[in-house]
């Protein structure tokens, strides 16, 4: 596969933001090969336990594909305590790094963006940072000196929706959107800074948030100039969609053939990182060649 010479130089110069979604989590699976259970299932297995109204609603939410909605509606039936109980009991679940965790670290990227509250990227994340003199620091939601990433160069995983052994930090429902998501003013002022300064690679993220979304439409026409940036998406994807997301995003997409346990994607990154590898070693050859002249 061919890549944009702009993505590779960008990725050569840890100039990208990795930015995770669920399905980058739902690639792990434990001993017994189970693994993390979806937004989707988590939602549908609390909803069993509904009744009435809220049941049906809960529901209909969730069949729309209005996780957020779905998810307020189930919290405000069984209790606040009770929901973090079972968000906290299913995503701390353990899990073996996974081959597209690995390959997404092996990109060897700086920042590193999620909006998965599990704690299965620090885990596959603490294994091949052995290499490096420090482990990544750790961002449960957006604290208040989250900005000094753009200023300095240490590593970072910045847990965008929070982190599941810190409940005050999780954003997974409607009311949560609006107080930590929509209506935080650091929420907007940090994913603008990180598309201005930062090309941004989406990898098992359905643009289907819709903060996020918004954000980029906005910056997309508010900047119609800016280079694009770039997700990873299976396939089926037509022509038309692509357009259109180039247009109104910015955003270019990487198709793949999600069959195999999405090895196709596994095998697209591991090439991606042979061909940042092949770039850096041509600049430091090219910075040699500089010194010596």
């Amino acid at each position: 596969m061919s890549f944009n010479n702009d993505l590779v130089v960008d990725l050569a110069y840890r100039k990208v933001a990795l930015f995770l979604g669920a399905g980058v989590s739902a690639s792990a699976v434990n001993d017994q090969n189970e693994r993390l259970p979806t937004w989707d299932k988590f939602l549908k297995d609390q909803i069993n336990g509904l009744t009435g109204q809220d049941k049906k609603l809960a529901k209909r939410y969730l069949s729309t594909k209005r996780h957020l909605m779905s998810a307020e509606i189930i919290k405000e039936s069984i209790g606040a305590e009770e929901w973090n109980n079972r968000v906290e009991r299913e995503f701390s679940k353990s899990v073996n790094p996974s081959e597209i965790q690995k390959s997404i670290l092996s990109l060897d990227q700086r920042i590193i963006i999620t909006t998965n509250f599990d704690k299965t990227l620090e885990a596959a994340s603490q294994e091949y940072e052995k290499k490096h003199k420090n482990y990544r620091a750790i961002y449960n939601g957006l604290r208040d000196d989250v900005f000094k990433i753009f200023r300095d160069d240490r590593r970072y995983i910045i847990k965008l929706h929070g982190s599941v052994d810190d409940r005050d930090t999780i954003v997974f429902s409607h009311s949560d959107y609006i107080e930590k998501a929509y209506g935080s003013d650091a929420y907007n002022k940090f994913f603008e800074s990180l598309l201005l300064n930062y090309t941004i690679l989406f990898i098992g993220f359905s643009m289907e948030d819709p903060a996020v979304s918004l954000l980029m439409e906005l910056q997309a026409e508010k900047y119609k100039s800016c280079r694009p940036h770039y997700i990873m998406l299976k396939k089926p994807i037509t022509r038309r969609e692509k357009e259109l997301s180039i247009r109104l995003r910015r955003l270019n997409i990487i198709d793949y053939n999600p069959e195999n346990n999405h090895h196709e994607l596994v095998e697209t990154l591991n090439e991606l990182s042979k061909n940042v590898s092949e770039k850096r070693k041509e600049f430091l050859a090219q910075e040699l060649v500089d010194a010596q002249g």
